[in-house]
Parts: C-alpha cells; structure tokens; sequence
C-alpha cells in the first residue's frame, strides 16, 4: 500500500553501540529474537568495526547466529562482511568532511571512492548519510549525495545526527530527496519522540523509517545528539492517525521488548569500575 510505513528497527547497533561495555551475545541475540516475535522484520544487528567499539565486538557471531543487517565503514568491513557471506551491507557518508574525518578517519572523496569500488563485489542495502539536517550544511551538498549514493545504493537514508532537524527542514530536504529517488528513509534523534516530525516526513513522502525500541542510542560520538526515534512511539503514532503499517506488529510483545532493551542498555551504561562504586554507595 502506498499509504503504509515500515520500520527498520536499528536498536541492536545504533542503540547498543555507545555503551562502555560489551554486552554478551546471549543477551543480544535475545533482544533480537523479541523483536522479531514482536513483528520487526528488518533489523540492523550489527557493526563491523574496530574492537574498541566493545558493544559491537561480536557482530560477526551475532549475524551468524540470527542474520540480520550489517554496517561497515570502510573496505575492511566490507571484506569482513563477504567473508562472513552477507548478503548486503549498510554503509553511511557525510556531506561535511570533518564528522567523516572524526567517525571514519576518511574523508567524503576517499569514502566515496571505497564504496564505489566495493560495492561490485557486495550489494549496498542502505547509505546514511549522515549530518543531511546539520545547520550549516548546504542542501544542496546533501542532494548531490543522494544523486550519487542512489545509484551504489537500494535505499538512501537521511541521518538528523546532532538532532538539528526542524519541521520546516525535514520537509523542505525530505521532499526535494524523493525527486532524485523514492526509496528514501529517515533516521530521527529525536527529543520526546516529537509527532510533529514525523508527520512531516510522512507528508513529504517518507515511507521507511528508522526507529528503536526504547528510544536507545543516538550518535554516540556527538553530546548534541538525542535518542533515536522511539519504536513504540512510531507504531503508536501511526495506528492513532488510521495509517497502515507493513509489519504486523504484535503491540503488547513490542512494548515488552521496548522494556527489554531499556533494561538491557542502562545495566550496561556503567563502566565495571562505576558499577562497583555505585553498589558500595560512592555518589558518581
């Protein structure tokens, strides 16, 4: 249906991935057993980074244990990912070369470069980019991105990743972007899960988006940044304005999960040695 959304549920990488420390697979593979249960069938499980992003340390055992999507930032991810057998993989891009110099240690042309080349021998699923809504940023820089990322990648993915979008902007960007390419999504972080922006992607022709249970996550490398746009709010939102949703989401399972991962996330967000300070009750 033309009218319907889907979801693309980011909670086990986006939301998990700036935690202090690693959370074992079991657990992981939990949550996302719960969110398929729930209806969630488009699920992004995974990094394949450098170790030192503890949360995602185990992401090639995580896909290999329950599939699922895979983002990779450069061409040793890439190569990681063929070798695990992926399918595809998620990549993500930024028109302002300071956040790819700071997320990537690259810079826009050298990105590009490497995406293009590797995706003859892996398909692109979805490219975020990254910074599409930052103030400053030209729009116009952000339309010559989607042009070229449409035609490496199945999906272009508009990130508000400090969390600077208005309503004005997302409808002004959302709505140029879909007449360069209609598999477009929205990668929200939002404060309070605000209805207003998502009814004003939705207007612009927005039909995927991104969305987390819990609210988890955000950009963990910016302090700007909000939390990603709440999984529950979303479907909640979408069956109060009688608009159909692709999925068929089990309520009562995503609410429970939503809970879940909530739970899960702040019993990782100490560091062991704050966890151990908390409990012999030095304030921190």
């Amino acid at each position: 249906m033309a009218n319907a959304i889907s979801l693309y549920e980011v909670s086990p990488r986006d939301g998990l991935q700036g935690l202090p420390r690693a959370i074992p697979l079991r657990k992981k593979v939990k949550l996302i057993k719960k969110l398929k249960k729930a209806g969630i069938e488009d699920i992004e499980v995974g990094s394949l980074v450098h170790p030192s992003i503890l949360p995602m340390r185990e992401s090639d055992k995580l896909y290999k244990k329950i599939g699922g999507d895979l983002l990779v930032v450069n061409e040793r991810g890439f190569d990681r990912a063929i070798e695990l057998g992926a399918e595809s993989v998620n990549v993500v891009i930024s028109p302002d070369d300071d956040f790819n110099k700071s997320n990537q240690k690259n810079t826009y042309q050298n990105i590009m470069n490497v995406y293009q080349n590797k995706c003859r021998d892996i398909p692109i699923n979805r490219l975020y980019i990254s910074c599409a809504f930052t103030t400053g940023i030209c729009k116009q820089a952000v339309l010559d991105c989607v042009r070229w990322g449409k035609d490496i990648s199945k999906y272009i993915v508009l990130c508000d990743t400090d969390s600077s979008a208005t309503v004005e902007s997302i409808e002004s960007l959302c709505s140029d972007a879909k007449k360069i390419t209609s598999n477009l999504s929205i990668h929200l972080h939002v404060d309070g899960d605000n209805p207003d922006y998502i009814k004003a992607a939705y207007d612009s022709g927005i039909r995927q988006f991104d969305c987390s249970v819990g609210g988890l996550g955000g950009c963990f490398s910016l302090d700007t940044a909000q939390s990603n746009l709440r999984t529950e709010s979303l479907v909640s939102w979408a069956l109060s304005n009688d608009i159909p949703i692709e999925e068929d989401i089990h309520v009562d399972r995503l609410l429970s999960t939503g809970e879940y991962a909530y739970n899960l996330a702040h019993s990782y967000s100490q560091t062991r040695l704050e966890k151990v300070m908390s409990k012999i009750g030095i304030l921190i």
